[in-house]
């Protein structure tokens, strides 16, 4: 999603679902302590924390 910018376009990408993805973040948020991603509407951009990881 970092690169796409989108759940759905990430999820097109990686041919699975959009409800997937969003739990994946969720877990990665979890186990970090941290936001990786702001959301914004239907735009996610990576937080500071989701730059280091994804860097």
């Amino acid at each position: 999603m970092a690169k796409e910018g989108s759940l759905a376009r990430a999820a097109e990408k990686l041919h699975v679902s959009q409800p997937s993805i969003s739990e994946q973040i969720r877990e990665l948020e979890s186990a970090f302590g941290e936001k990786l991603f702001q959301r914004d509407g239907r735009n996610n951009k990576l937080t500071a924390a989701g730059r280091v990881v994804f860097g």
